[in-house]
């Protein structure tokens, strides 16, 4: 070890400091380096310089020096750094330093990290670990249900081919699971161990959501929604045949009702007969809702599809405040009012899904009752929907009936009776325009024809309530466009069921047990509060694609194993992250997430040739 003398010129001044240097022996020879830096010594004699020097020395060597009799302060600070930055050079390891053959070194096992990493951070914001350990869950099977979940997330498999998913993705290091498979049955038992406490998980989900997002609890929404079985499902006495809304009436089904916040962030869920009628399920959910929230005085608000006449005297009995849609016949005892002055023009809270999209006009005019509020809405894109359908559906009535009628003049259709049914499964087909037409079958003594007719003053009158429907409510503190805002909410839960059905893959169940389909739709559940939490937070800081969208952007940020063949013989494997790019980045920075991915485990491999 030695001392040198450096120079810096900065700004036409030059400065003066000496540093203790030693040499060291690498692979291209001798080398130096800096192990203290002492400052500029020029002040003091020349003999203090060489004094300071032989101190440090000695206190590094520990050996006693003649010309030193005690070590003053200052040599023992400069020994203590001189042996602090050799003890970081031999943490670093030298047999690191090494080199590599650069026309070699490779990369395998690219593994996809993105998508999994964000859903595994949502899982810890959402404390789902927690939640599940306080039902008494074991560990690992806590590690599968969490794997299911944000299998579901990002890619839904089965579980037959959610192995093969895990061992294609960084899932299994995100997790824990240190490279040990996971195998199909260990799944079912988790979906089994899963199911007894649906309950109370989705109370403290609920709780964790309404601190974590400081929900409101003024409003809640319910609807449902149809998953079909592919099978006979002769295991499973729910699965009937019922009203499809997959538009697979050939199929078995399960009826989901789903409670949710103003948010869009579910309450809790409850599964019916697959024949069971919508109207039917209300008083449940109520039911329902009283376990999971108490008795609480948020208003409830369902479509018109729910809103029959039997369950709103319901809530009126109960003392249920509501909003409801009413059904489409009730528009014609209003129509003179659809027409009369007193409208205002009101505007959606919600920005537009996609950036620069117009909002279509629309305007409320309320009518108060002797108990209940009406609010009329008229909507210029609603009225384009409406006359869309009307002419979609007479055109195909209108084809059908020409074809019965070509049948009927052919002879290939006589009997009456087979004529008229013909005619009844024509109306029941295109019941949403089979008032309009008038249809008659006429006996002949030597033949039988079908005439039919447009009753063009009906269509007319229905074509000017185009556009118009009616709200109801006991509320009697709101105005017009509060209720038509407050109404409108329920569009978030029938984002949730298509989030359901198209992202999160909830249809059809593979599973013909019953418990385990039902735990098949918790866990779809589970994966929606996943997701909307996700899309919450970036609706917050303004970002409003679809969670489909980010998850292809982010598939790109991947893990991959380095392979770095050395000239000493030796190969090195780094199991390592790659760095995020700037889109990822940006996506990370509006989750609050670490784009780094510190936690994720680094290993190395060392294999002698």
């Amino acid at each position: 070890m030695y001392m040198r003398k450096k120079t810096k010129t900065r700004n036409d001044k030059t400065y003066t400091y000496y540093q203790l240097v030693e040499s060291y022996t690498t692979p291209k020879g001798p080398r130096q380096r800096v192990v203290a830096s002492l400052g500029d010594l020029r002040p003091r004699p020349r003999e203090e310089w060489i004094q300071l020097f032989r101190e440090v020395q000695a206190a590094l060597s520990g050996q006693e020096d003649l010309t030193v009799e005690v070590i003053s302060d200052e040599a023992k600070e400069v020994a203590e750094r001189v042996r602090k930055k050799k003890k970081a050079w031999a943490s670093s390891s030298d047999e690191e330093m090494v080199e590599i053959h650069l026309d070699r070194v490779e990369t395998k096992e690219p593994r996809e990290l993105g998508p999994q990493y964000v859903g595994i951070q949502m899982w810890e914001r959402l404390e789902l670990d927690g939640i599940l350990e306080s039902c008494g869950l074991p560990e690992r099977v806590c590690k599968r249900i969490k794997l299911m979940a944000v299998n579901a997330l990002c890619e839904y498999k089965s579980e037959h081919a959610m192995p093969g998913w895990a061992e294609r993705t960084a899932i299994g290091d995100l997790i824990g699971l240190n490279g040990r498979p996971v195998s199909e049955s260990a799944l079912y038992r988790a979906l089994d161990a899963l199911l007894p406490y649906r309950e109370q998980i989705e109370d403290a989900l609920a709780e964790r959501e309404k601190d974590l997002f400081r929900l409101p609890n003024t409003v809640v929404l319910y609807d449902l929604t149809s998953t079909y079985f592919e099978g006979e499902m002769k295991r499973n006495p729910s699965a009937k045949l019922g009203y499809s809304r997959d538009h697979r009436g050939d199929c078995k089904q399960l009826v989901l009702g789903l409670i949710v916040d103003v948010e869009g962030f579910a309450k809790g869920h409850i599964i019916f007969d697959g024949n069971r009628r919508d109207s039917t399920t209300f008083e449940e959910m109520v039911a329902l809702l009283d376990e999971r929230c108490g008795h609480t005085d948020a208003a409830i608000i369902m479509d018109r599809g729910l809103a029959t006449e039997e369950n709103r005297r319901y809530l009126r009995r109960e003392g249920r405040s509501y909003i409801v849609a009413c059904p489409q016949g009730e528009r014609d005892q209003w129509h003179e009012a659809f027409f009369e002055g007193g409208w205002e023009e009101v505007v959606r809270p919600d920005p537009p899904t996609h950036p620069g999209k117009k909002r279509c006009r629309m305007e409320v005019k309320q009518v108060v009752g002797e108990e209940e509020t009406y609010v009329l809405c008229r909507s210029e894109g609603r009225k384009e929907k409406d006359a869309a359908i009307r002419r979609r559906f007479s055109e195909r009535m209108e084809t059908d009936l020409e074809k019965l009628r070509t049948r009927v003049a052919q002879g290939r259709l006589k009997k009456i009776g087979k004529i008229h049914q013909a005619v009844g499964r024509l109306r029941e087909r295109y019941s949403r325009v089979a008032r309009y037409y008038d249809i008659d079958v006429v006996k002949e003594p030597e033949s039988v024809r079908v005439e039919w007719r447009i009753q063009e003053e009906k269509r007319a009158r229905a074509e000017e309530l185009d556009g118009t429907y009616i709200l109801e409510t006991n509320r009697r503190d709101l105005t017009a466009e509060m209720i038509w805002t407050m109404y409108i909410t329920l569009t978030r839960v029938e984002g949730a069921f298509r989030h359901l059905k198209s992202t999160l893959n909830l249809r059809p169940v593979r599973h013909h047990l019953p418990h385990r389909a039902e735990a098949h739709l918790f866990l779809c559940v589970l994966a929606y509060h996943l997701l909307h939490a996700i899309e919450t937070t970036l609706r917050n800081r303004g970002e409003y694609r679809s969670w489909d969208t980010i998850r292809q952007v982010l598939r790109t940020h991947q893990v991959n194993t380095i392979v770095l063949p050395a000239t000493n013989g030796d190969v090195y494997q780094i199991r390592k992250p790659s760095v995020a790019e700037a889109e990822h980045r940006e996506i990370y920075k509006k989750l609050s997430i670490d784009p780094k991915v510190n936690r994720y485990p680094i290993t190395k491999q060392r294999t002698r040739k």
